[in-house]
């Protein structure tokens, strides 16, 4: 069943969830592969099924088969199939991915891994040539990571097929008609560290009538893509602990969810405190 507040609109383009220029351009080229596992990962509320409904509506050309799994389905996607879970029918997620697969799919969308049935269901798509683009609730990406070998996927198999991780927070955009704008206080320039030395302005919700005296006007996503290297891949394969894959990502140079945010900050999309309350 719809939403019928959603039944009749298209999902939103990539290019207004929040990517940055480069992070969108490096996330079109993942999602235009032939085949692999994309996880986007957030807790509840961050905008992860938008992103999964604009991946679908992207790749969801003439030439292209897409399939998706979903809970609820929120939004039709003309010309894609769309199987919604019904547990009175005995179609849980891992059956309803089966099924999916008999569609022979070019793109699968889970929006969902619920247990390690699904998860490993995906992964195994993936492996025989399906692109696979599916959610999972986790802080960041090395908890997502974390998560589904902890639901017992094969490592192997993980480490194979894990093609990215985008791990997703929503913070309220500044309302553009008010917004106030100062210079950072010393303790506002610490949370930068030594990346800024020279005037840093920030700007700050006031609250007018466009924004319902709120400061604030809508949403906007805050990104961390991680895209495993080969060291990260031996930690997956090898079954590593939460440390040891939080230390293979740090030696990759992920750039973190905070810092994304307060470049969002420093050009007045957000505020800093927004920022800090999202990502703490």
């Amino acid at each position: 069943m719809l939403r019928r507040s959603e039944e009749d609109s298209a999902p939103p383009k990539l290019e207004k969830l929040g990517f940055s220029y480069e992070l969108l351009k490096q996330w079109r080229k993942l999602i235009a592969a032939r085949s692999g596992m994309i996880v986007v990962a957030g807790p509840s509320g961050s905008g992860k099924r938008s992103v999964l409904y604009s991946v679908m509506h992207e790749r969801n050309t003439p030439d292209t088969n897409v399939c998706s799994v979903e809970d609820l389905i929120e939004r039709a996607i003309a010309g894609a199939t769309q199987i919604p879970i019904d547990v009175s029918a005995r179609l849980h997620f891992p059956a309803a991915v089966e099924a999916a697969l008999d569609h022979e799919p070019d793109v699968l969308m889970v929006s969902d891994f619920p247990d390690g049935q699904t998860a490993s269901a995906a992964a195994r798509a993936a492996l025989g040539g399906k692109l696979v683009v599916g959610a999972i609730a986790a802080a960041d990406c090395v908890s997502a990571m974390w998560r589904l070998a902890r639901l017992g996927v094969d490592a192997n198999l993980l480490s194979s097929t894990l093609s990215a991780v985008l791990a997703r927070r929503l913070v309220r955009r500044l309302c553009t008609h008010c917004r106030d704008s100062r210079e950072a206080t010393a303790a506002e320039r610490r949370q930068f560290g030594q990346a800024i030395s020279g005037p840093l302005p920030l700007f700050h919700p006031r609250g007018c009538e466009h924004c319902h005296n709120t400061g604030y006007d809508g949403r906007i996503g805050i990104h961390e893509l991680l895209v495993p290297d080969d060291a990260l891949r031996e930690c997956l394969s090898r079954g590593a602990s939460l440390s040891e894959l939080r230390e293979a990502v740090a030696r990759q140079g992920v750039k973190p969810l905070r810092l994304d945010g307060l470049e969002k900050a420093r050009n007045g999309m957000s505020s800093l405190e927004e920022i800090l309350r999202a990502t703490s």
